[in-house]
């Protein structure tokens, strides 16, 4: 008798405890950023930006990325289009302006930097970024030439 009850405390006892190991595995995973299912980290500055994720954007600005060099975009942080930009162009794909305002505060938008923003912005049909850059008056720009200059940078 005892042998029929053995095959069926195994029977009801290891699925359930298979089934925790693997939630327990995915959640560990997860958390390194290792599957499918995690999201990958920033792998600088240009991506924190375009993810909106102010906090990596501050803490890579305060180790010294350079807010004017042009970085390297994996394909699904923002477009398979637009796969090298600098951080404040990735954000103006973002379309975020509290990331713009966040750069502008950290002093990496000058006033030549805010006018190519501006018609970046223009571009792209972000008013709420084109009256924050250029409050007095929207810049004159030649339409298309600013998105254009940037996207050129990935066909490379």
């Amino acid at each position: 008798m005892a042998l029929v009850q053995r095959p069926a405390v195994v029977a009801l006892v290891v699925p359930p405890m298979l089934a925790i190991m693997c939630v327990v595995l995915v959640g560990v995973a997860e958390r390194s950023g290792t599957t499918i299912f995690g999201s990958q980290p920033p792998a600088n500055l240009a991506e924190a930006a375009a993810l909106g994720r102010a906090d990596d954007v501050v803490r890579r600005l305060d180790l010294g990325e350079d807010h004017r060099r042009v970085y390297d975009l994996r394909p699904e942080v923002v477009s398979p289009a637009l796969l090298r930009a600098t951080p404040t162009e990735a954000v103006m794909w973002s379309r975020r302006l509290p990331m713009v305002r966040l750069f502008d505060r950290a002093g990496a938008i000058d006033t030549t930097r805010r006018r190519e923003l501006a018609c970046l912005a223009a571009d792209l049909d972000l008013r709420d970024i084109v009256e924050y850059l250029s409050p007095a008056a929207p810049p004159q720009c030649t339409p298309d030439e600013a998105r254009d200059r940037v996207l050129a940078r990935s066909a490379r």
